[in-house]
């Protein structure tokens, strides 16, 4: 089964959460996102889970595709986000 997850103008970690709920029963999941920071922890975070990614950045956002299967390369990452600007930071 294939989910999408539409986390366009979402703050850090929403984008993430949001993907690793999708990814329950799902053998692929596609999170569309509109900022660099969100494509580095969801990217981070199915490379912990053992899965590939694929991105592709189209006009209406950067879209991620997670697949496959697998066991984390290495120690398994519980937490690791990048910090994300708040919405009155210069």
């Amino acid at each position: 089964m294939s989910k999408r997850v539409d986390a366009r103008g979402l703050a850090c970690p929403q984008p993430v959460v949001l993907t690793l709920k999708a990814r329950a029963g799902a053998e692929e999941v596609t999170t569309i996102v509109d900022n660099r920071a969100a494509v580095e922890n969801v990217t981070r975070l199915a490379r912990s889970k053992g899965r590939c990614v694929e991105v592709v950045e189209k006009e209406d956002g950067i879209y991620l595709t997670i697949a496959g299967t697998g066991a984390p390369a290495g120690p398994a990452v519980t937490e690791h986000v990048v910090g994300c600007p708040t919405a009155g930071a210069a």
